[in-house]
């Protein structure tokens, strides 16, 4: 999967100054109980969202979308104090496979 190609949403949305930004607002106890029930966490199930929302809306892109979520390395490397920007990422590929699996 490294370096391979992913959809690109600028490719197909232009920004310009008349975009429409949504602003999203999910009730904690409710998204924590979907999560849960799903084995979840809320970045991942997020992600997921993004993943289908995409799909859907360019079904036929000749790449998938990925969505980098970033992850803080500090604790897996004992290094709490660094100075240094731990901070990498994990790329979750949104595979057509993926599309027929219940959610």
């Amino acid at each position: 999967m490294r370096n391979s190609p992913a959809f690109q949403m600028a490719d197909v949305v232009p920004l310009t100054d008349d975009c429409t930004a949504y602003n999203l607002r999910i009730p904690e106890a409710e998204s924590m109980r979907f999560n849960i029930s799903n084995d979840g966490s809320p970045a991942a199930i997020v992600a997921l969202l993004m993943a289908r929302t995409v799909d859907a809306l360019h079904p036929d892109a000749e790449n998938p979308p990925v969505v980098a979520m970033c992850v803080n390395q500090r604790k897996a490397l004992r290094a709490s104090l660094a100075h240094q920007s731990l901070v990498g990422d994990v790329r979750l590929p949104y595979r057509r496979r993926m599309r027929e699996l219940p959610f």
